[in-house]
């Protein structure tokens, strides 16, 4: 009999073949499985070319092969092979009948794979299966991936909480890294060093306070140690002081520096006139390119470098004009780390009204700097905070400018007042490191004096008009010994105090608390520091600061 095969060429051709019934019974003899033989053979080629899918008919690549590869079916493949090729009618016939098996080869040829694990991945139809179920897998997934999303971000957060709270942790709890590492540093303080915690008992309040008798004392240090404050107070004196202020200093335990003064100084304010200054200056003999308004930076520098234990906050202030109400490292920010404080510097704004504007401000910074500082708030050079080393950097960019200033013809004046325009200069120019301003009536400073002037002229003319028929130098007289409320007909002549003296503001003012006589910040709390409390005229003497302070 004769079986119809294809040509390797594409074309047909009849041939013979006697033996084919032979070939068949010795092939089943000897136990071949052909048709087995035949899927390893067809999954090897799809593997080997990329194709997929079962029964898929190749392109030809000409560069390949010079044969036309011709379609997979699994039945009858190797019948095909070995049977003679028929008439045109038989072979249609027998392509019907391979047609009809294909489908009952393929589930044979299926199982045979899946028994070898020969395939990697299944055929088209299974692959649909496995995508919808790994659909149904991916969004369980996406559902427990979220959920474990929001378990990781809680834990994180917790996670991070924990590591700050290890951070605010780190290092000694008394401060000592900060402590070498301030030991190291030179007066040229660049790096900031973070002591742990705004520690009131490690912190330290400076002043240059020479020259003064011992009421003013009794109101700066005696109403400080009322609060409670137990940390460093230093003071730069002149020399010889009398015996009760040094007993006074050793019962408050004050470090006082005596600060030799001269008149020998380099710096001499505006340029030689004849060869001589225009006026008479005083400078610290430490340092004579500086007048005195100066010169008390690098002093407070050398003093809180000295300071081994002066590991904690820093306060530089004016001695004279501030007195305390409560402790100025524990509000608002002593329980806190540093981490959170506003800024390593902390200057302290006027009341907003008051702007650079001013002649003390504008004037100069503009004919030195040739910079306009026309419209920001008024801030305070008298009373300044931070950390020990953000201090110590403010203060080198403060020497750093006065060295300017001096060196130069057209920034050199004979005022007092302007380190107050080289502070506003320095810090609305952003040369000030880490420094931030903490608004009027907010922090632990309040600078009273342009309000307290307000209200010592306003009741000056109220009196006047009611006692002294406009006589303002009288009214004057009558506040600084009476002061503002609580007057009686007799206090012409008898003076003394009213009973009611601790309301010794009037209430529409909104400054003080009635029931204690303290100056308060807007959060009715009393403001720690109170600084130009003399604004409010010759009424608030030290004395009266140390009654109402009950200040021994």
């Amino acid at each position: 009999m004769a079986f119809p095969v294809k040509k390797r060429g594409g074309k047909k051709t009849n041939r013979l073949v006697s033996c084919g019934f032979f070939v068949l019974i010795f092939m089943l003899v000897l136990g071949i499985n052909m048709q087995e033989y035949k899927s390893i053979k067809k999954i090897k080629n799809l593997k080997e070319t990329g194709t997929g899918g079962e029964g898929v008919k190749m392109e030809y690549n000409p560069e390949r092969s010079n044969m036309r590869p011709v379609e997979v079916l699994p039945e009858e493949e190797d019948e095909k092979e070995t049977e003679n090729s028929k008439d045109d009618d038989d072979e249609d016939k027998a392509a019907e009948e391979e047609k009809s098996e294909e489908e009952d080869e393929e589930e044979k040829e299926t199982n045979f794979v899946e028994r070898e694990n020969n395939v990697g991945d299944s055929k088209d139809n299974d692959n649909n299966a496995s995508e919808d179920k790994a659909d149904d897998k991916n969004e369980d997934n996406d559902s427990n991936a979220s959920e474990d999303k929001e378990e990781d971000k809680k834990e994180d957060n917790d996670n991070n909480a924990s590591e700050d709270k290890e951070e605010e942790k780190s290092g000694d709890n008394d401060n000592n890294a900060s402590e070498d590492k301030a030991e190291e540093k030179s007066d040229t303080a660049t790096e900031i060093s973070r002591p742990e915690w705004w520690d009131s008992s490690k912190s330290t309040v400076i002043a240059l306070a020479a020259g003064y008798g011992l009421g003013v004392y009794h109101q700066l240090v005696g109403s400080l140690r009322k609060t409670g404050y137990e940390g460093h107070i230093i003071l730069g004196v002149a020399p010889n002081l009398p015996a009760d202020i040094t007993d006074y200093f050793k019962r408050m335990n004050v470090i006082w520096k005596e600060v030799p003064i001269t008149t020998d100084c380099t710096y001499a304010g505006k340029p030689m006139q004849n060869g001589q200054p225009a006026k008479e200056l005083k400078c610290p003999e430490a340092y004579p390119d500086y007048k005195m308004s100066w010169g008390r930076f690098p002093l407070a520098r050398d003093w809180l470098l000295e300071c081994e234990d002066c590991t904690g906050g820093v306060m530089l202030t004016d001695a004279r004009d501030s007195y305390f109400q409560s402790d100025p490292f524990a509000y608002p920010f002593g329980d806190k780390p540093l981490e959170q404080l506003p800024g390593e510097v902390m200057v302290f704004e006027e009341i907003s009204t008051q702007r650079t504007s001013h002649w003390l401000t504008y004037p100069p910074v503009n004919q030195c700097r040739n910079v306009k500082l026309t419209d920001y708030t008024m801030l305070c050079s008298g009373s300044t905070m931070g950390t020990r080393q953000g201090i110590l950097d403010y203060i080198d960019v403060m020497v750093k400018e006065f060295d300017y200033w001096k060196d130069h013809d057209e920034c050199r004046n004979d005022g007092v007042g302007d380190d107050q325009a080289i502070h506003n200069y320095l810090f609305y120019t952003q040369q000030v490191k880490n420094a931030v301003a903490i608004p009027h009536r907010t922090g632990p400073i309040h600078v009273a004096g342009v309000q307290a002037d307000k209200v010592f002229r306003a009741t000056i003319k109220k009196v006047a008009e009611e006692r002294y028929d406009n006589d303002l130098q009288k009214a004057e007289s009558f506040v600084n010994r009476f002061g503002y409320t609580n007057w009686s007909e007799s206090d012409n002549d008898s003076g003394g105090r009213p009973k009611e003296w601790r309301t010794w503001l009037p209430p529409e003012h909104e400054l003080i608390d009635a029931k204690t006589g303290f100056i308060t910040n807007f959060d009715g709390k009393p403001s720690p520091q109170v600084h130009q409390f003399d604004r409010f005229g010759l009424y608030t003497s030290s004395q009266f600061i140390m009654d109402l302070m009950r200040v021994d």
